[in-house]
């Protein structure tokens, strides 16, 4: 009998860690994991994490409204790299992560953003739900933070426009 609660215990810290560690923009997998093993411990751990998501989204507000000053990396042909690149896109409702991606990537490259995107390095991507029960295309580098993350607003009941810039 106790074995069962414990079992419930950890189950539940797994799933609760997981979820947390989610939504600040980890891995849910490896917290899944930890939360299941360390029970509590990793519970309090996870939340003591910093929110990714929420820094990527201060970040690019900051600069959107120049409250943020960084130095100006310029690149050889002297254009600087945090010049606001807009794009938009559309696709069904019912698209997955793989087809929203590759719409993405068509799109930067019909406007000739190939360059400045590929400098993102971005090796993952996930659908998930955004601020006002809106979605987000989250993407993320070799090292697992976000750098990209793309609006999706839907315009009717069958499609969904994607707003976004480097």
């Amino acid at each position: 009998m106790l074995l069962l609660v414990l079992l419930i215990v950890w189950i539940a810290s797994a799933f609760f860690c997981a979820s947390v560690a989610n939504a600040k923009g980890y891995s849910y997998t490896s917290w899944f994991i930890a939360g299941f093993f360390f029970g509590f411990i990793a519970l309090i751990s996870v939340a003591g994490l910093p929110d990714k998501k929420l820094r990527n989204y201060i970040l690019q507000i900051g600069l959107k409204q120049d409250a943020i000053q960084e130095e100006t990396l310029v690149e050889e042909d002297n254009s600087s790299i945090f010049e606001s690149r807009k794009f938009r896109f559309t696709t069904k409702s019912t698209a997955n992560n793989e087809e929203v991606f590759k719409e993405l990537l068509s799109t930067i490259k019909k406007l000739g953003y190939q360059k400045q995107f590929d400098e993102y390095e971005i090796k993952s991507s996930q659908i998930d739900k955004g601020f006002f029960g809106s979605k987000e295309l989250n993407c993320r580098d070799k090292d697992d933070l976000f750098v990209l993350t793309i609006k999706g607003k839907e315009i009717n009941n069958q499609e969904i426009q994607w707003t976004g810039d480097l």
